[in-house]
């Protein structure tokens, strides 16, 4: 209760550089995930395995994507309603946003493993060597879907909940865990490119059991109950969040352009390299989300 004082009552500027670096910090997350793997990948599989990987990047992008529409959408909701000291709504907005995205991460799981071929190859993987390591990339990731989307909603939520502190270190623990798996897995294990996606796709049940430290020590304002669904309050989630979908998607689209263009005019040779440039793209795209 201090600390929602603190938010409501506080002087502005100085509550607003105290959530600054840990919402960007928070939202460096997904992009240190995939910069952990190409520093690793690159490494260990060398040009095929940096190609691969960037084939596979938009689909980050688009977990992550989902994570912040129904996060930030949410989280703003809430916000305004515990202002307005309807606590009652702050949880009903919290739990159909929680559900939606578990919803949206089981249909993506299914999506992407039935058709694990078909993406890789839209994706702009070819037949062979690259398409065989893009899905062997790709399918833990799919896997694990629900805790992608969960996991970028959740971090949301948690900052917004006077935690933003917990929210970073949980993103960081997650992008730490994945540079050591990677080099564990790819490196000393030799498992690959499946590897490389086992331990990414591990890192957001990490931050997830750090995130659920908030929940657990009773240091929540909000907490899941069964909600009746209301349109319009799921609209009114969905418009909040657009603009940060759009945002994070379109950075997948953007690499998935460059890569077919850069396909035809120079091979897999030149989307290794311009994987580099893609990965310090999503850094700064980041930077300017969580501010």
């Amino acid at each position: 209760m201090r600390r929602n004082n603190e938010l409501l009552e506080g002087n502005i500027f100085k509550t607003y550089i105290n959530y600054l670096l840990p919402s960007i910090g928070g939202m460096l997350g997904i992009s240190l995930y995939v910069l952990g793997d190409t520093l690793i990948v690159g490494r260990g599989l060398g040009s095929s395995g940096l190609t691969a990987l960037n084939v596979s990047i938009p689909i980050m992008n688009i977990f992550s994507g989902l994570g912040l529409l129904l996060g930030i959408g949410g989280a703003t909701i809430v916000s305004i309603f515990k202002g307005q000291n309807r606590e009652d709504d702050t949880h009903r907005v919290f739990s159909i946003s929680t559900i939606i995205s578990i919803i949206f991460g089981l249909l993506i799981m299914i999506l992407g493993l039935t058709n694990l071929e078909k993406f890789s190859l839209f994706l702009g993987a070819e037949k062979g060597k690259i398409l065989n390591m893009s899905m062997e990339y790709l399918r833990p990731l799919f896997i694990s879907s629900v805790f992608f989307v969960l996991n970028s909603s959740m971090t949301v939520y948690v900052r917004n909940d006077n935690n933003p502190r917990l929210s970073m270190i949980s993103m960081l623990t997650g992008t730490i865990s994945n540079v050591v798996l990677d080099y564990i897995f790819v490196i000393v294990c030799n498992m690959g490119m499946f590897g490389a996606g086992l331990a990414t796709s591990l890192s957001p049940i990490i931050s997830l059991a750090i995130l659920s430290i908030h929940f657990l020590r009773g240091q929540n304002n909000i907490r899941f109950v069964m909600p009746e669904f209301e349109f319009a309050l799921i609209k009114r989630i969905f418009s909040n969040g657009a603009s940060s979908f759009i945002i994070e998607s379109m950075a997948g689209v953007v690499i998935f352009g460059f890569n077919k263009v850069i396909l035809g005019l120079e091979g897999n040779t030149g989307v290794a390299a311009y994987s580099i440039i893609a990965n310090l793209s999503l850094f700064c795209v980041a930077v300017l989300n969580g501010i």
